[in-house]
């Protein structure tokens, strides 16, 4: 699914692309983070995610899977029992990350088995109305419509849903395995590096709070997935990157 990460098309448009301060990926509103699995909050835009809460803005992280497809084969952690850890890996990520300011949701869908209906879909749109009304969310970010994963493109697909029914919402996404695909969109208008300097340490810790994910904790099933070292530190060494989805293209400038 990955290339190498020096021939990411994306990668290398990215090197080019001006930064971003916190204000201008808030907006100044509160912030729903769609995240299609738990750990995908931590990876695409968790020292982003630390940087509005240190801003003064209301976050809230939906993780829209359970993440229970990532060890099909482990005995010792069927779907359910890994379903439940990784909820509680998501929620210590994102105190890691904001100190328990964040407010955390789980609608767990099965892994890849988002509803693809317009039933489906529409009553996903209607869930998140619901937590955007009570939350007072004026900007969203999810994963980048070009991520080579079928709950990366639905969660990508459900915010656009949800931003055409509700226009005055801000809408961001940020690439995740994306990153290192060869052909994809060439759509780099609107994109932006957010310089995560400041808060790697509080990312190195909420990656590494994926413990099923980020280690061998699950030993039986050794074809699951764990994330690799050295992809491990491209994502906490390297910027974020988020494209603007609606509106009109942000000002950006140097930090």
């Amino acid at each position: 699914m990955v290339t190498p990460f020096a021939q990411g098309t994306l990668l290398k448009a990215a090197a080019q692309a001006p930064w971003a301060r916190i204000e201008e990926l808030t907006l100044g509103k509160a912030v729903m983070v769609l995240a299609p699995h738990p750990d995908d909050e931590s990876l695409g835009c968790g020292a982003a995610l630390a940087a509005a809460v240190d801003y003064g803005q209301d976050v809230t992280v939906v993780a829209l899977t359970d993440g229970s497809g990532s060890h099909p084969g482990s005995r010792e952690y069927p779907a359910g029992k890994l379903a439940a850890l990784r909820e509680k890996e998501l929620e210590a990520a994102v105190t890691c990350l904001t100190s328990g300011k964040a407010r955390v949701v789980f609608f767990r869908y099965p892994d890849q088995g988002v509803p693809e209906t317009v039933q489906g879909r529409q009553e996903i749109v209607t869930r998140l109305m619901q937590i955007i009304e009570s939350e007072h969310i004026g900007t969203i970010w999810t994963t980048w419509k070009g991520d080579p994963h079928p709950d990366h493109k639905a969660a990508s697909d459900i915010a656009r849903m949800l931003v055409t029914q509700c226009p005055d919402l801000y809408l961001w996404s940020f690439p995740v395995w994306g990153r290192f695909i060869t052909r994809v969109p060439n759509s780099w208008q609107g994109m932006v590096r957010f310089d995560t300097t400041t808060y790697r340490p509080r990312k190195a810790a909420a990656i590494a709070a994926h413990k099923s994910q980020m280690t061998h904790l699950i030993t039986d099933d050794p074809d699951g997935f764990v994330m690799d070292r050295e992809m491990q530190l491209h994502f906490l060494e390297s910027p974020e990157y988020f494209l603007r989805e609606t509106g009109d293209e942000p000002t950006s400038r140097a930090i």
